[in-house]
């Protein structure tokens, strides 16, 4: 019986070690993640003192990808909205603000901005290209989340004619949240 009973709490230690010693499991529960720039349309009228927003009808927003290095390291994220290495067009009938993905792996992206998307009268049609660049920082969070990357010094180019855009307003050239614009796009 002695036998038994010692045999039984060297048992109850190992399992009680062996218990002790797992760890939870890598779960990310932050919200911690790598925020995007938030872009808002505002009505150009002179009158327009107090920043009022103008919705943009049926806008569309394709991402710009460089052919040549389609496959190169710096352009994976673009996965997620490239197909069949073509870039997608999304559209919404009517907006005030988008949300758009920088890119992690590279300086700078590029997007068109497309009004009357889809209209029948092709001369209402109208699209301006920017060219976004900034400068990453990766801050490691943890083993499970991985690391988040912010943005600062952004700063934008128009690579083509001024259309219907008309002013660019940069409201905070560094991007560490999702909550408020960091842009205001007149039109």
């Amino acid at each position: 019986m002695k036998k038994l009973f010692s045999f039984c709490n060297l048992f109850l230690v190992l399992l009680f070690a062996l218990l002790a010693n797992c760890q939870r499991d890598d779960i990310c529960d932050t919200l911690d993640v790598t925020p995007r720039l938030i872009i808002g349309f505002i009505d150009e009228d002179p009158n327009n003192t107090d920043l009022l927003v103008k919705n943009v009808q049926s806008l569309a927003v394709q991402l710009i990808v460089d052919e040549e290095n389609l496959d190169s390291e710096e352009n994976r994220f673009l996965t997620e909205i490239t197909t069949n290495q073509t870039t997608e067009q999304r559209s919404a009938p009517t907006v005030s603000r988008i949300i758009l993905p920088l890119n992690t792996l590279s300086d700078e992206v590029t997007f068109s901005f497309t009004r009357n998307f889809g209209n029948e009268d092709e001369s209402l049609i109208e699209t301006e290209t920017l060219k976004f660049s900034y400068t990453r920082n990766e801050n490691f969070i943890n083993r499970a989340c991985g690391f988040q990357t912010t943005f600062d010094a952004l700063e934008i180019e128009r690579t083509t004619p001024e259309i219907w855009i008309s002013r660019i307003e940069i409201l905070n050239t560094t991007i560490t949240d999702e909550e408020d614009r960091h842009l205001l796009l007149f039109h």
